[in-house]
């Protein structure tokens, strides 16, 4: 794999682990934080109608996402390589066997 194309992939990924790690500490955050509200205040809590933990659960799912494609581009790249490679060594292969049997007939 190209060696630039490889660190292209590798600083997304890198960026979309970073989005889904803080996405989910957040989500974390604000579970527990609900949680403990639920606890403490059971049904006479004022809860949020704009509550953040749609927006993380979001955010989060978006990484995994991004992440999952990366890993998909990257394994029908290396399989599109794989076989470019295999066909140019069996075309170089077949040309050295052609130029084998001119020499033996000469």
């Amino acid at each position: 794999m190209n060696r630039e194309y490889s660190s292209f992939l590798d600083y997304l990924r890198r960026r979309y682990v970073d989005n889904l790690r803080m996405a989910l500490v957040k989500l974390k955050d604000t579970s527990e934080s609900t949680l403990k509200k639920i606890e403490e205040q059971g049904t006479s809590g004022y809860y949020s109608g704009n509550s953040d933990i749609h927006r993380y659960c979001e955010d989060a799912w978006r990484a995994s996402w991004a992440l999952c494609e990366l890993r998909r581009l990257e394994v029908d790249v290396d399989g599109h390589v794989q076989n470019e490679i295999a066909r140019s060594l069996e075309t170089l292969a077949q040309e050295i066997r052609d130029d084998s049997d001119d020499s033996v007939e000469e």
